[in-house]
């Protein structure tokens, strides 16, 4: 049972052409937790984006913000590189499918103009966006947790 919330999520990657194409083979109910889920991946990659471009980041001890702005103009111009919009069928890049480093990888972080405290932030939050995404990932996919999927 382990193994159904990752088969979930690898579905879920599907253009959504294809699902739809494919997803009356799926029980109503299967269907619509892929969709569900799918649709909470979605927002997850949002908000990923939406925090990697720090424009929540308003000041005060929860989201300060750095005191040199070319560090957001460097994180904009990475996130249009690396992502650009002339790519529909990369409309969404759903968190684990994201490297390591995120938007940061393969970068000079001596040479790019991102600052140390912006990097660190940065790479904090995508670890904790993909602990939070894995912790929930069964229960968006199945309703279980982990552990019900263990006992079973």
């Amino acid at each position: 049972m382990p193994i159904l919330p990752p088969l979930y999520y690898l579905c879920s990657r599907f253009p959504l052409e294809t699902s739809i194409d494919h997803i009356q083979s799926l029980p109503k109910d299967y269907a619509k937790q892929l969709f569900l889920g799918r649709d909470w991946l979605c927002e997850i990659s949002q908000h990923l984006f939406k925090q990697s471009l720090q424009s929540a980041r308003v000041g005060g001890s929860f989201a300060p913000i750095c005191k040199y702005p070319h560090c957001l103009e460097k994180f904009r111009a990475q996130l249009a590189e690396k992502y650009p919009k002339a790519q529909p069928e990369r409309r969404f890049m759903f968190v684990f499918d994201l490297p390591e480093h995120g938007i940061l990888e393969d970068l000079d972080m001596q040479r790019c103009g991102i600052c140390e405290p912006c990097e660190t932030k940065y790479l904090e939050m995508l670890n904790e966006i993909k602990r939070f995404a894995w912790n929930r990932l069964p229960v968006k996919f199945l309703n279980m947790t982990w552990e019900d999927l263990r006992r079973k």
